[in-house]
């Protein structure tokens, strides 16, 4: 029966994204627009996930706000701290949240409409809804929810951290790769565990191969409009 109920998710969840897979995966230099903002559940997936195109976006002009869910202690919010400056966040803010504790957060949804609608942000990052953890689910769920009180529709770029997602949009992150690899090994106490720099390497390289035509490492999201976002979402159950 767990197996059963296993296959219908994936099923259900290949037949749910599908139709937005159909196109070319296309290569993107720049965000379609200047203030972006991350969500992070917990400091560095941001640099992890989106750190490359963040911060190119910020050396060609743009504006960027990283949003931390969640606050694992002083050392981590100090090298959360030198990340942020390596990456060139313009504001960060912290929500204060315990790891692990999203799903429980019951007023998650009404703070990230708010800080939404008052940033307005063009573009939005978040750990893609599949993401192999539950505060990156958890955040999902709770953006969905908020969907209906936000009054813009901002893109959302999707980046995966715990999971390899199925990408529709590459960012080409060669030429800003040493400093997304820096920003990652300011998080001493992450990288003692396990080498999330060889991780990031590692996805960014394969699907800069799949792609081709002389890209050489990229950054890779799901994007779509909020609302169309969290129409999947609710497809998904998330």
């Amino acid at each position: 029966m767990v197996n059963f109920l296993r296959n219908k998710a994936i099923l259900n969840f290949y037949e749910a994204i599908y139709p937005y897979l159909k196109t070319s995966l296309h290569v993107e230099s720049e965000l379609p627009g200047r203030k972006a903002m991350v969500f992070a559940p917990h400091a560095d997936d941001e640099a992890i996930g989106c750190g490359g195109t963040i911060l190119k976006h910020n050396l060609s002009g743009g504006e960027s706000f990283c949003v931390y869910m969640t606050d694992d202690g002083p050392q981590r919010r100090a090298e959360a701290a030198k990340a942020a400056e390596l990456l060139k966040f313009h504001k960060v803010e912290n929500f204060g949240y315990g790891v692990e504790t999203l799903s429980s957060a019951g007023d998650l949804h009404e703070r990230l409409a708010g800080i939404l609608n008052r940033e307005n942000p063009e573009v939005v990052f978040v750990p893609f809804v599949l993401d192999n953890h539950s505060d990156h689910r958890a955040l999902n769920s709770a953006l969905f929810k908020a969907s209906d009180m936000i009054a813009g529709n901002p893109m959302v770029y999707a980046y995966p951290v715990w999971s390899p997602l199925y990408p529709n949009l590459l960012v080409d992150i060669e030429e800003v790769w040493d400093a997304k690899k820096a920003a990652i090994e300011c998080y001493k106490s992450q990288t003692a565990t396990r080498d999330y720099v060889s991780m990031a390497y590692s996805l960014s390289k394969y699907w800069s191969t799949v792609k081709g035509g002389g890209l050489k490492l990229a950054e890779n999201f799901f994007r779509m409009s909020l609302k169309k976002y969290a129409e999947l979402g609710r497809k998904l159950g998330a």
